[in-house]
């Protein structure tokens, strides 16, 4: 090192820059990147990378990382939820159309009349599901056990909700009841007619479930008849008029025209 530069080193050693001279200094240097960019050697032997539309739309709106992220992970649940739509019992994404796309829509249903019927639909839903897997040869005892239990979890539902409402509003419970039993009914001729055109194993699945629906159905008429009565309970009385003796006002009216003699 030379003795100029030691002596520019030892006197510049203490110097402080102002914020004038700081914010100059800046200026400078954004005015001399902007005229001259820093230019980008290709890649030799390589193609180059093309921006997806996708990502180029996030880097215009200056998206944080986090954002995209829930954008897609949106995006992504919103098509596995649309796809379990059609699914069946031991299918991938059966539990998110009913743990999920179900419950959501539950959710909504505030009025006792819109969740005892949309509990039935679901009830009924199983027991779709149930006879097109036995149809197919492939109700076998596991999946005839999720069916049972998600039947059961329905059917307790509804029961719980025409309860609830029998005492406000019987006829409603009463009409309710009747449906369901109605649809219960038709379910288990389904099922039954299944048994016997299906193979050993969807057999023993489906019989279970006729049974189940069986009690299920019972129960539905157990809830329709208590309705029923509380209808007939309700009624007002009426009182039957008193009969009137004309005899008796036919001789009280002539003791009244009849004049006295002395």
């Amino acid at each position: 090192m030379s003795k100029l530069e030691t002596q520019l080193k030892k006197a510049t050693k203490h110097m402080v820059l102002v914020e004038e001279d700081k914010a100059l200094m800046r200026e400078r240097l954004v005015s001399y990147m902007e005229h001259k960019p820093l230019r980008r050697e290709p890649v030799h032997g390589r193609r180059a990378a093309t921006r997806l539309p996708l990502f180029g739309f996030f880097r215009t709106h200056h998206l944080s990382g986090a954002l995209v992220i829930a954008l897609l992970a949106t995006t992504s649940t919103f098509g596995m939820s649309f796809a379990a739509g059609d699914a069946l019992p031991g299918d991938l994404l059966y539990p998110v159309k009913v743990n999920v796309n179900e419950e959501v829509k539950g959710a909504f249903k505030i009025s006792h009349e819109s969740r005892i019927e949309f509990e039935q639909t679901r009830a009924e839903l199983r027991l779709k599901e149930a006879s097109q897997l036995a149809s197919e040869g492939r109700l076998d005892s596991k999946k005839q056990e999720a069916v049972a239990k998600l039947f059961a979890e329905h059917t307790e539902a509804v029961t719980e909700q025409v309860q609830e409402v029998e005492e406000s509003d019987p006829v409603l419970a009463a009409e309710v009841s009747t449906e369901f039993e109605a649809a219960l009914d038709t379910h288990e001729a389904v099922l039954a007619r299944l048994i016997v055109e299906g193979d050993d194993e969807g057999n023993k699945g489906a019989q279970q479930l006729v049974e189940q629906v069986r009690t299920a159905a019972n129960e539905a008429e157990k809830l329709r008849e208590e309705a029923e009565e509380r209808m007939t309970d309700d009624e007002p009385v009426q009182e039957e008029p008193v009969a009137v003796d004309a005899t008796q006002d036919v001789e009280i009216e002539q003791d009244h025209a009849t004049p006295k003699t002395e």
